[in-house]
């Protein structure tokens, strides 16, 4: 069966379409390049279409692609939008301060974070990375 769920494929194709690159797309994603590459083709193959057409040096999108990327684009947006629209949760706001030694910050928080940021816009993360902890 497919690893990937078609939203999952989809997703990845839209980035790809507006970085221009899998491998930009792979870096934006946080995924290898060979995930991009997998992605992409499962959803050809899935639509009977080719996205992109692919040479030695580049990737460039096909007008098939460019048209599909129009409607995925919008897709995934109402998509995003029934999970903010719907959430019960509070959103969370504010000002939230954190002081860690910097092998701690770099390794854990600072991944753990940028997700939890991205998710909650009006959360403020005032991220202090020192080594000597002081009881302040």
């Amino acid at each position: 069966g497919n690893m990937l769920n078609r939203m999952e494929m989809v997703r990845i194709f839209c980035t790809a379409a507006e970085a221009g690159s899998f491998r930009q797309a792979a870096t934006r994603l946080g995924i290898s390049p060979q995930g991009v590459t997998r992605a992409i083709q499962a959803l050809e193959t899935e639509l009977g279409e080719s996205l992109f057409h692919r040479n030695t040096r580049q990737v460039s999108i096909t007008a098939f692609g460019q048209d599909y990327a129009k409607d995925a684009m919008s897709a995934l947006d109402h998509f995003d939008t029934l999970f903010r629209s719907h959430r019960t949760e509070p959103e969370l706001s504010g000002r939230v301060g954190i002081t860690a030694p910097h092998a701690i910050g770099r390794r854990f928080l600072i991944p753990f974070l940028q997700p939890l940021a991205a998710a909650h816009p009006d959360l403020q993360f005032d991220l202090r990375l020192e080594d000597q902890m002081t009881d302040a």
